[in-house]
């Protein structure tokens, strides 16, 4: 039916949608690409044009075209707002995701604030959960833009919006990593207790509880409780997760500073020291899992910049992993 009328936009989306539902994404993305060419920008067909390239931007991204994304996102933009308004509100929280994966992290912020705009918290109101789910997803995001350029009070800020619509462990972990930056652990700690909670070790979102568990540790570390930190270190690289650069080098951190901890006490220097060899080789595998184009990037960001670390520096193992992976001067 398409290919014998051509003109009929109704009948790409249709097909669209029916290889969606097949899980057959890029004939999908044609089809609806076919569907806007074939669309007005008047009336109820302006909001069906929206609707198709919000599909196809959803599409787009999921494929790793984030650039190609975004320009459908902001097509949705371009149309008249009398009749497209709901689409565009969702458009603005969608476009953030690939500007985020683009690192361009002023934009996507914008982007999130223009939708934060339109669909306002209600104090002292639970919102919808369908909404508190949107709200919470959206402050998240826009917390991580604050700490990504270094302003943890705002991050914080984001952080507690979202978990007044909904107190979420992703929200939870998130404000208790920003409390640890701005260098308050005993606020951290009762973040990442709460929402450990919601993650029991049966959970299905390994990823996360891993992420809760080492930022647990890190507080408990800077807090001089360094068994029960090495035992929540123990347990995230136990979670059965796939562990991912990160994870490794959150693990490390905590060794280091345990190290730290027990630094110049009197008979705790082997053990300084095993700590130490461990923080060393969870740094490598942090390093070695991580894409080579980025190791470089990886290790001026994180591994360089790492006050944690100092004690490290100087072991022959680590000059030797700075001189493979960090960045010629």
């Amino acid at each position: 039916a398409a290919r014998r009328r051509p003109e009929a936009a109704d009948i790409y989306r249709e097909r669209g949608r029916l290889h969606l539902l097949l899980g057959q994404g890029a004939p999908a993305r044609e089809d609806f690409f076919q569907a806007v060419a074939r669309s007005s920008n008047a009336g109820a067909a302006a909001e069906r044009a929206a609707g198709d390239l919000i599909e196809v931007g959803r599409l787009l991204h999921y494929e790793k075209d984030f650039t190609g994304a975004l320009r459908a996102y902001n097509a949705v933009l371009t149309l008249p707002n009398e009749r497209t308004a709901p689409q565009q509100v969702l458009a603005n929280r969608l476009k953030a995701e690939p500007l985020l994966a683009l690192r361009r992290y002023g934009e996507a912020g914008d982007a999130l604030d223009a939708y934060l705009k339109t669909v306002p918290a209600t104090e002292g109101k639970a919102p919808p959960p369908d909404e508190a789910k949107r709200l919470a997803d959206a402050y998240l995001a826009r917390g991580l833009i604050h700490v990504e350029q270094g302003d943890f009070r705002l991050g914080l800020d984001c952080y507690t919006r979202g978990l007044h619509a909904l107190r979420s462990p992703e929200l939870l972990g998130a404000r208790g990593w920003a409390y640890l930056m701005y260098q308050a652990p005993h606020l951290a700690l009762p973040d990442f207790d709460e929402a450990l909670t919601q993650l029991p070790a049966d959970a299905s979102d390994k990823a996360q509880r891993m992420d809760v568990l080492l930022g647990r540790a890190d507080a408990l570390i800077k807090l001089d409780r360094v068994l029960e930190a090495l035992d929540a270190a123990t347990a995230a690289m136990q979670a059965g997760g796939e562990v991912k650069p990160r994870v490794y080098y959150n693990a490390a951190r905590v060794y280091a500073q345990a190290s730290v901890k027990l630094d110049g006490a009197e008979g705790r220097a082997r053990e300084a020291v095993m700590y130490q060899n461990r923080a060393v080789a969870l740094l490598r595998q942090a390093v070695e899992q991580t894409p080579t184009a980025e190791r470089e990037d990886f290790w001026k960001r994180y591994v360089e910049a790492d006050a944690s670390l100092a004690l490290l520096r100087n072991r022959a193992d680590m000059t030797e992993l700075a001189a493979h992976y960090a960045p010629a001067p």
